[in-house]
């Protein structure tokens, strides 16, 4: 995240990390792999800019990005809120 802030330039506010509740999988939240950002216009752009689109996400229809690195950024609209749920199969952005 900390590499994610300085490469946006943005305010970045993390929703959600390794707390119960996000326990499914290798690549979860419990895990360490994925964390949710809130959204921001400037966020958005930063994603949705330079990284390539890879359609919808099976099963809950988010927008999904990726990122040369191979990181997953998917812009879920929730009942708690839209937020990118973000998946880091390394350390870089």
């Amino acid at each position: 995240m900390i590499v994610f802030k300085r490469a946006s330039r943005c305010a970045v506010t993390v929703t959600a990390g390794t707390e119960k509740g996000h326990q499914e999988g290798k690549y979860s939240h419990w895990n360490g792999y994925r964390v949710d950002v809130h959204v921001t216009p400037c966020v958005d752009r930063y994603i949705a800019g330079p990284f390539r689109y890879t359609g919808p996400r099976p099963g809950d229809g988010a927008k999904t990005y990726k990122s040369p690195a191979g990181n997953v950024y998917a812009r879920e609209v929730a009942p708690s809120g839209t937020h990118w749920d973000i998946t880091y199969f390394n350390g870089d952005r």
